[in-house]
């Protein structure tokens, strides 16, 4: 799906073959969450701040070297399958699913083995959307309801340095920002390898902002081998008025998916030809042993914000509601643990209603302008979450792991800092508070104990503080060219799992600190190129647990490294590149490096190319449009348990597109060189060999498939001829 307009149709003479220009936009808010659709200032160069205040509200400067803005572009005409996959766009970001096609990756960065959200925060247009005390893991974040062409902007933070970031923003946060600047209407259908099948229907107002955007998307497929089937419905709709002083908008998002999951296979089994499939290499490499495994899950959010912007002064606020439900099987150990299976059936139904408000002025010192900034956060969430053992045979439960009815009340307030004493250095930081009240209800206890018998439920309370420093010094050298340096302090709360009656919540508590350069140029060729080194040092980490199949604690960890980011954006073409090492570590204390054996399953080295260029050539009074497009990802050897290390991977993608008139054929390769990639690797004991074979203690390597290559073809109608007639010429 193409993010840009097609060929304009005139009745003018063609010129000369020229260029499409990339759309790409700044953005300026006082919330953290807002589009930049506030009055635009001419910078004076000191971090986009301007001594005229009287003509809007100043840019806020990053808070970090690592803080980045995203725009996609044309990046768009990369074979993206989900919103979630437009995160390689972020310097240092891996992504591994070891299920199926409905379940959130594992996220890997700076050297964090996130889960699926457990160390970052992430975000919809400002709406958390981390789900505390999931029963598939703490902080759990998914984002397969969101249609990915309409995702305008990623804005992304590594590291806990802002103190508008809440819970889970260990390793950064990421905000989901939508948008479309191609405005009309488009109807897209696409098939490709496997039987996959999509249509999707999107609509943008030509009258209204760009942040204004609707679309419908239904996919279905078989899976690129047994038991990968996967189904979904998404819709999603935003409409935001950003003219005059006071903006506000509406966000209205559903979605439902249904899929199937092979789940984890062990190395040893394919290399001797075990698995239940065809004897050649090929099938059991994408085999399974329990076809009892895969999910569903659904979700309904809206949410309404509201800004009043003033020469000096932005008001602004947001209120959400989310309903969700998600259910998860899999296995990772096969008949380990008992002779009827290990297997797993995790189930969580929550409801979410939540706020958000800032305050912000500005006031002129010295010529420059000085910020201060007080916030506010209220999240709640009421639900139930379960985990079953579930039998081999037939999947029926057996035994209760666990199953709590839980309230959770978020309550955070901040207060933010602006100091520019000149022009060319400013002083940026904060305090954030959080508090947090459990009220919990365990319904898995036993029926008796010492004193006789008892019910099987208990209530537990639990209520706990955060206090977190963060800031930042940033110092203008020459021109373009910054030095930033940052610190602060992030926590995680805890899982309601681990909690006990009256206890002082413990929260895991981050210390992280950050130097970096960042040179910014704009002009026909826009430049952004940043180096920084990072270290991070967690009090209580989290590390996978297969036979409990989620996280638990490890004890304390640091991870140090550096990165290298940089984005040339031109009038016919987009290429952006990263390269991250990291160095991660189990135990210690902040600086004691290197004190225990590494961190397993954190990639050392991460490399990152992603390109798109678009070319308009002059065909009679017509223009056509050809495109392509390049993605490579190389990711090192991870360090597994016992010093065993995972294999490097290498992935290549690509696309190509033409576009005449109305209509605009795109094809797409994902793995080019269809290498025989792993979406995720382990290393621990199991038994796949059946409820009688004897169960060995000894650590054997696991593994997931990752996808072989994979072919599209998408054909698109621009149905609304304005769309390349009127005010989307390049």
């Amino acid at each position: 799906m193409p993010s840009d307009e097609p060929p304009p149709v005139t009745d003018e003479e063609p010129a000369a073959a020229k260029p499409l220009e990339p759309e790409s936009a700044p953005r300026a808010s006082a919330l953290p969450d807002d589009d930049a659709d506030t009055p635009k200032v001419t910078p004076t160069g000191d971090f986009g701040a301007t001594a005229e205040i009287e003509a809007g509200p100043v840019q806020a400067p990053p808070a970090a070297a690592s803080d980045i803005d995203i725009e996609i572009g044309v990046l768009h005409d990369l074979p993206w399958r989900s919103a979630s996959e437009l995160l390689a766009l972020a310097p240092g970001v891996v992504l591994q699913n070891h299920s199926g096609e409905g379940h959130a990756p594992t996220l890997f960065l700076r050297g964090f083995n996130a889960g699926e959200g457990q160390d970052v925060e992430f975000r919809l247009e400002g709406v958390t959307l981390n789900e505390p005390s999931n029963a598939h893991g703490h902080g759990y974040a998914d984002v397969s309801f969101v249609i990915p062409e309409l995702v305008q902007s990623l804005n992304v933070l590594e590291g806990p340095f802002d103190p508008r970031q809440g819970d889970f923003a260990v390793a950064g946060t990421v905000d989901y920002q939508l948008g479309a600047a191609r405005r009309g209407v488009t109807l897209s259908g696409r098939y490709g390898s496997f039987n996959e099948r999509r249509l999707l229907l999107t609509w943008a107002p030509h009258q209204a902002s760009d942040k204004t955007v609707f679309g419908v998307d239904l996919q279905a497929g078989d899976g690129f081998g047994p038991n990968r089937a996967f189904s979904l419905v998404r819709a999603v709709g935003q409409y935001a008025d950003t003219d005059g002083p006071l903006k506000w908008s509406l966000l209205l998002t559903a979605g439902a998916n249904q899929f199937d999951s092979a789940g984890v296979v062990r190395e040893d089994d394919v290399e001797n030809g075990n698995l239940p499939c065809a004897p050649d290499s090929d099938s059991q490499f994408f085999c399974l042993y329990d076809s009892n495994q895969g999910g569903s899950g659904s979700r309904y959010l809206t949410s309404f914000s509201l800004e009043h912007v003033q020469p000096s002064t932005t008001l602004g606020m947001q209120i959400f509601v989310s309903l969700r439900k998600l259910r998860i099987r899999e296995n990772f150990t096969g008949f380990l643990l008992d002779p009827r299976g290990d297997g797993l059936d995790e189930n969580t139904q929550t409801t979410t209603a939540g706020g958000r408000g800032a305050y912000r002025f500005e006031r002129n010192w010295r010529d420059q302008p000085q910020v201060l900034e007080f916030g506010l956060f209220g999240r709640f969430d009421t639900g139930r979450t379960q985990m079953w053992r579930l039998r081999a045979e037939g999947g029926a439960p057996y035994e209760t792991v666990f199953d709590t009815n839980y309230s959770i009340t978020n309550v955070a307030g901040y207060v933010l800092g602006e100091f520019r004493p000149s022009s060319w250095f400013a002083l940026v930081g904060g305090l954030r508070v959080d508090g947090f009240g459990f009220q919990l209800t365990d319904l898995n206890q036993p029926t008796s104990d010492r004193q006789g018998e008892r019910l099987p439920e208990q209530s537990i309370d639990a209520f706990g503080f955060a206090v977190q420093p963060r800031g930042s010094m940033q110092f203008r050298l020459v021109d373009e060219l910054r030095l930033v340096t940052s610190a602060g302090v992030g926590t995680r709360s805890t899982d309601a799992q681990a909690l006990s009656e009256g206890e002082n919540a413990p929260f895991t508590r981050v210390f992280a600190t950050e130097l970096g350069l960042t040179w910014l140029r704009d002009g026909r060729w826009r430049a952004d190129l940043r180096t920084f080194g990072f270290y991070t040092w967690v009090d209580d980490d989290l590390v996978f647990d297969p036979e409990r199949g989620r996280n638990v604690p490890v004890g304390s960890s640091q991870r140090f490294g550096a990165t290298a980011y940089g984005r040339v954006t031109g009038p016919w073409l987009d290429a952006l590149a990263s390269l991250t090492w990291t160095e991660a570590f189990l135990g210690g204390g902040i600086f004691d490096f290197q004190s225990g054996p590494r961190l397993p399953f954190v990639p050392r080295l991460v490399a990152n190319l992603q390109t798109a260029g678009r070319y308009e050539v002059p065909i009679r009074r017509d223009h056509l449009l050809l495109g392509a497009g390049l993605g490579v990802v190389f990711v090192g050897p991870k360090p597994m348990p016992l010093g065993t290390e995972s294999q490097p991977y290498f992935t290549l993608d690509a696309s190509a597109r033409i576009a005449w008139r109305f209509v605009e054929a795109a094809f797409w390769v994902r793995n080019l060189t269809d290498a025989r990639n792993r979406a995720a690797e382990f290393f621990y004991p199991s038994n796949f060999a059946g409820p009688d074979a004897a169960s060995s203690l000894q650590a054997e390597r696991h593994f997931a498939a990752g996808e072989p290559r994979t072919l599209w073809v998408t054909l698109t109608f621009f149905i609304d001829t304005k769309a390349f007639t009127e005010g989307n010429k390049p």
